[in-house]
């Protein structure tokens, strides 16, 4: 999912907290870190 137009969307409405969620996962803690890097990118 292309998550730099849906930030975007984020500063300019003033949300101030966003979740993610995944369905499955082998190594959630690998999951968590993967997932952070991806959002920051």
């Amino acid at each position: 999912m292309p998550m730099a137009p849906i930030m975007a969307n984020t500063v300019e409405t003033g949300v101030e907290h966003c979740h993610v969620g995944q369905d499955h996962s082998p190594d959630p803690v690998d999951s968590i870190r993967q997932s952070m890097a991806h959002l920051r990118g």
